[in-house]
């Protein structure tokens, strides 16, 4: 009945109400948004708004998928409320584990970034835009390489759909080189930030950010992925209106002007990359937010548990998906792909994976203890990136690192929870940040 599904949604949105109450004390209280606060708007967003919303929205025939409809139609109504109860397990120990985890790093004050020792400020720009143009010129012959075998910038957009649907359309040794391609979107945040700020806004900086712009909006093209092109876009809106605000209200009604815009940005990349065509927008977000509801109900059914062996795991993903896999090793997603269809991406005519958001991959690992467990590892790694952050002094590297890791990493698990994901998305992050500290140990001489 439409009731029960109504109910539902409406004990989301009053769980969502105090968690957005909640979170206004903190930001009144500390006049800051820490990446704790970043994950608590990204679960009441997706997980009590969205989540219930695509259940309802289904069942009165907006969502185009007729698998999904099928699925969703039959679920019992006590699935949506045991998944509210995990988010608010996972909710309570993420956040014990963070102030825990930041409570011992203040304590005893680590020294984590004695790399980032006193520098001039001049020396530390300079040696920023060497880093962007370096990791432009990385990401471009890198990726030349890699489109090569296909026919070139252009000969490779033909294949591209193939190559995302997990179809071996040739051999290509120079593959493990796709992932460099991204480091063109670091290069572009960085040329970014420094032309937000007046004193740096030299035509050198100007033509760095619009090639690299350029190019970056060639290698997420050629991805085919509208969520890699909304994140590569919020993350460039994000950057300016931290940069721009004046206040901690003025900052908070920005991201909701963000939010707004994100919808427009992932309708327009629909647009652009023309995937799917849809009747309307309202399909075209049921239908895309589906799969946490499927990839949950998919694994609460089947008797499967992971055992953590993706965890285990994890530092093989930052290789060339050949390398691991002659090792048989199965990443989570692909696991629940073929629960679902019987098959794994690129077997039998199905060209895309079911993805795990971060509450279906905790439960997949040993149910309630994988929730258990999981949080207290996000929440942990979540404390430190953020006290890492706030010990950097250089405010360009601060608002990109924070922009990023607030977006691609923080915000995005919530959906993309899968840590096969997880690394994948952060290899050009760790890349560009330890090249950018090789740079930085140079001589300060030569950089005057």
């Amino acid at each position: 009945m439409i009731l029960y599904d109504i109910a539902i949604l409406i004990i989301g949105l009053i769980i969502a109400i105090f968690l957005l109450f909640y979170l206004t004390r903190k930001f009144n209280k500390f006049k800051n948004i820490e990446l704790s606060d970043w994950f608590v708007l990204a679960l009441i967003l997706f997980n009590f708004i969205m989540f219930p919303f695509v259940i309802l929205l289904t069942k009165i025939n907006f969502n185009s998928n007729k698998l999904f409809v099928n699925i969703i139609s039959k679920m019992p109504y006590e699935l949506a409320i045991y998944f509210f109860v995990l988010n608010i397990i996972f909710l309570i120990i993420f956040i014990l584990s963070y102030k825990t985890t930041s409570t011992i790093l203040t304590k005893y004050n680590f020294k984590f970034i004695t790399f980032f020792r006193y520098k001039e400020e001049l020396v530390v720009i300079h040696k920023l835009q060497l880093t962007a143009w370096l990791l432009f010129i990385i990401s471009f012959f890198s990726y030349f390489l890699y489109v090569k075998a296909y026919g070139g910038f252009f000969g490779y957009l033909k294949y591209a759909d193939a190559v995302r649907s997990g179809v071996e359309v040739m051999k290509n040794k120079f593959s493990f080189l796709s992932k460099f391609g991204s480091l063109s979107l670091i290069s572009s945040y960085i040329f970014f930030s420094l032309i937000l700020v007046r004193r740096y806004r030299k035509q050198i900086n100007f033509l760095g950010f619009v090639i690299s712009f350029l190019f970056s909006f060639y290698v997420l093209y050629s991805m085919r992925g509208r969520v890699s092109f909304l994140i590569y876009f919020s993350i460039l809106i994000l950057m300016y209106f931290i940069i721009h605000h004046k206040s901690i209200k003025i900052f908070f009604s920005n991201i909701l002007k963000l939010l707004l815009i994100s919808f427009v940005i992932i309708i327009t990349a629909n647009f652009i990359l023309k995937r799917v065509n849809y009747d309307n927008a309202v399909k075209l977000i049921t239908t895309e937010f589906s799969f946490p509801v499927i990839s949950f109900n998919n694994v609460y059914s089947s008797n499967d548990n992971r055992f953590f062996v993706d965890i285990l795991y994890s530092p093989l993903y930052i290789l060339p998906s050949s390398f691991y896999l002659k090792l048989n090793v199965e990443t989570a997603s692909s696991y629940n792909t073929y629960l679902l269809y019987g098959r794994r991406k690129g077997e039998g005519g199905v060209y895309g994976e079911l993805p795990l958001d971060l509450i279906s991959f905790s439960f997949f690992q040993l149910r309630i203890l994988g929730i258990i467990i999981i949080s207290i590892i996000f929440g942990t790694t979540i404390s430190f990136l953020n006290y890492f952050i706030n010990k950097i002094k250089q405010n360009n590297i601060k608002i990109l690192l924070y922009s990023y890791i607030a977006l691609n990493i923080v915000v995005l698990s919530v959906l993309y929870g899968d840590i096969n994901h997880i690394v994948l998305r952060s290899f050009s992050l760790i890349f560009s940040f330890l090249f950018f500290v090789f740079i930085y140990n140079i001589r300060t001489s030569y950089f005057k």
